[in-house]
C-alpha cells in the first residue's frame, strides 16, 4: 500500500524539505511497475504519474512561499505539455510558466524569480528534469502578466512562423496546477477565440501535423534509428504519439475545446459532431 499513487500524493504534502521530498520521489518507480502488473489502464497510469507531479508542485510552491511570505499579487502556475494533457510518463521533464495579475515592479519581480526558480529546481531534484528548452517559469520569458501573455498568443496565432508553431506544440496544452483559476480562465478564453477565428493559423498548424513521416519502410516494417545511443530502437513519442496530439490538437482549437487531453478533446470533439464515432474510436485505440 506505500507505492499507491494515493497513499504517496498523501506523502508529499507532509514533506517539509526538498530533500524529503525527494526520498518520496524514488517509490515512484515501484508505483509505475505495480500499477503496470495490476493491469492498470495506460491512461489512468499517466493521469496517476501527472498527480504526483501536481503535488510535488504545489508542495514546493507552498514550502517557498512560507519561507518568501505571500505573494505581492494573485499568480497562477500553469502546466504546459504533457503535464497539462495528464499524459506524465515514468520519465518526463518540466514544461511551466507563471501567470501574474499585472507587470510586477523590482520587488515584486524579484519575489517571483525567487519562487519559480525554488520550484523549477526543487522539481529538478526530484526527477522533474529542467526543460531543454528553458520553457519554464524560472525563465522570465515565461514568466510574466496576463496581458503580456495574451499579447504573446496574438503574435503566435497571428503570425505563424516557424517559432510560433513551435510554441504553439507546448503552449497551446495548458492546465492551471495552482493559483489563481480566474486568471487561468481569462488567458484561455482569449486564445481559443483568437485561435478559432484564424483560419490561417490552423491550416498551418494542420499543415505541419501531416508533415510528420510515418515510420513504415518495405513490407511494412519499421523505421529504427540507424544510429547513435538508441539505434535500431523506435521513438514511440516522436513516431507515434506527437503527430496524434499535434492532429487533435488543431481539432480542439478549431472546435473551442478548451480540455488539452488527448482522450478528453477526442470525445469532446466526438459529442460536437467534429469527429466521426468510427474516427473517434480510431484515435482513442492508437
Amino acid at each position: 500500500q506505500t507505492q499507491h499513487p494515493l497513499y504517496l500524493v498523501s506523502q508529499v504534502y507532509k514533506q517539509d524539505s526538498v530533500d524529503a521530498l525527494h526520498d518520496v520521489t524514488s517509490r515512484i518507480s515501484q508505483m509505475f511497475a505495480l500499477l503496470l502488473a495490476s493491469g492498470a489502464r495506460p491512461d489512468d497510469v499517466a493521469r496517476m504519474l501527472t498527480a504526483l507531479a501536481d503535488a510535488f508542485t504545489r508542495r514546493l510552491l507552498q514550502l517557498e512561499q512560507a519561507r518568501l511570505g505571500p505573494a505581492p499579487m494573485a499568480f497562477g502556475w500553469i502546466a504546459f505539455g504533457s503535464q497539462a494533457r495528464n499524459e506524465h510518463t515514468a520519465s518526463t521533464d518540466q514544461d511551466n510558466g507563471l501567470i501574474l495579475e499585472r507587470a510586477p515592479d523590482a520587488a515584486e519581480s524579484a519575489y517571483f524569480a525567487a519562487l519559480a526558480s525554488a520550484v523549477c529546481d526543487g522539481l529538478n531534484a526530484c526527477g522533474y528534469a529542467w526543460c531543454s528548452g528553458d520553457i519554464m517559469a524560472r525563465n522570465p520569458a515565461w514568466r510574466m502578466s496576463i496581458d503580456a501573455w495574451q499579447q504573446c498568443f496574438r503574435g503566435w496565432i497571428g503570425d505563424p512562423k516557424p517559432a510560433a508553431l513551435l510554441h504553439a506544440s507546448v503552449f497551446f496544452d495548458q492546465r492551471l496546477v495552482a493559483g489563481d483559476r480566474a486568471l487561468f480562465e481569462s488567458l484561455q478564453a482569449s486564445i481559443f477565440e483568437q485561435a478559432a477565428g484564424n483560419p490561417l493559423f490552423l491550416a498551418v498548424l494542420a499543415r505541419q501535423a501531416l508533415a510528420f513521416e510515418v515510420p513504415l519502410g518495405v513490407f511494412r516494417r519499421f523505421v529504427v534509428a540507424r544510429e547513435g545511443e538508441n539505434r535500431d530502437t523506435l521513438d514511440l513519442k516522436a513516431a507515434g504519439a506527437m503527430p496524434l496530439t499535434d492532429v487533435l490538437r488543431v481539432h480542439a482549437l478549431a472546435a473551442g475545446i478548451r480540455e488539452p487531453g488527448c482522450l478528453q478533446r477526442i470525445d469532446a470533439l466526438r459529442g460536437a459532431g467534429r469527429l466521426p464515432a468510427a474516427d473517434a474510436a480510431e484515435f482513442a485505440a492508437a
